[in-house]
């Protein structure tokens, strides 16, 4: 699961990070090694026809081929912090999960190493039967991807 409340699909920083976290679960037979993916974001960046629209539009080209990725937004206020989780682990990072422009003020992100219990809380509060964050009803997306790796 990706969580990053400023995430939009048109944003090309944001279409590389996401291409090349999505790369990196690829095993050597070019197989992913996630079989549900999620990312979570928040709902302040356009409207909800024009976020489906733009994730169907934008990001089939970054998504390795035949992967499914769901796109889900949150209310963003009650969004702020930035994750990467898995039934493994994870971690929580200081800035978002798009790259700096070449002209970026900031080239590198402080991660900090996540215990399972703090995943496992995390992965519920986004996820569970009663999450914490409130997801936006008919929120969800999900892109089938087209990119050959």
């Amino acid at each position: 699961m990706f969580v990053d409340p400023n995430f939009r699909p048109k944003h090309k920083g944001f279409r590389l990070g996401l291409g090349a976290f999505l790369e990196a679960m690829l095993d050597d037979n070019k197989q992913w090694m996630a079989q549900d993916i999620t990312y979570v974001t928040g709902d302040d960046h356009s409207t909800l026809e024009d976020f489906k629209s733009l994730c169907s539009g934008w990001l089939p080209d970054v998504i390795p081929a035949g992967m499914r990725v769901k796109f889900v937004r949150c209310r963003a206020k009650e969004l702020h912090d930035r994750f990467l989780l898995t039934d493994r682990g994870g971690v929580g990072l200081g800035q978002g999960l798009d790259a700096a422009g070449e002209k970026g003020d900031i080239q590198e992100v402080r991660m900090t190493i996540l215990d399972r219990n703090a995943v496992h809380q995390l992965w519920n509060d986004y996820t569970g039967p009663r999450p914490k964050y409130t997801r936006e009803p008919d929120g969800e997306v999900v892109v089938t991807g087209r990119k050959r790796v």
